[in-house]
């Protein structure tokens, strides 16, 4: 992709590509096919590389070591793959097949709300924990911007 959108690919690329695709897989480890796995890995590195290259700097993200678009994002499409991808054929504990394995909607949902859940409980917990460092810490945290005269 780097080669197409940016002109020049990169060893960070290959790298964080290789990172994003297999951060996407995580979730559905035993519940899903090879090839499933391998659509879900694709998925999830070429969401990553759209959030990472053109989304943030659209919405003003600062994210610039990109772990929120390799991990989170990444994470997020894999674990809404699972409602699409597992299967019984792989794991026998699957009570549901995915959506394309003819489950219908109901994993797809489960999957899209757990998604949305940690979503939220992942920003209630961070606000929290910024709220009370900076009541611990008063004004000693963050960068100061400081003008010399």
């Amino acid at each position: 992709m780097e080669d197409k959108y940016k002109s020049h690919v990169t060893v960070n690329g290959i790298c964080t590509g290789s990172i994003c695709g297999l951060v996407g897989v995580t979730p559905g480890t035993g519940y899903v096919t090879i090839w499933g796995a391998f659509i879900i890995g694709i998925i999830s590195a070429i969401g990553s590389f759209y959030f990472m290259n053109y989304l943030k700097y659209k919405l003003h993200l600062n994210d610039y070591l990109d772990i929120f678009g390799c991990h989170g994002i990444s994470g997020i499409i894999g674990s809404i793959a699972v409602g699409l991808f597992a299967t019984k054929s792989v794991n026998h504990n699957v009570i549901t097949n995915g959506l394309f394995y003819g489950g219908g909607i109901k994993l797809l949902s489960i999957q899209i709300l757990g998604a949305v859940f940690t979503i939220i409980f992942v920003s209630v917990m961070a606000t929290i924990i910024i709220v009370v460092l900076k009541k611990l810490f008063k004004n000693n945290i963050g960068i100061k911007r400081t003008i010399n005269n």
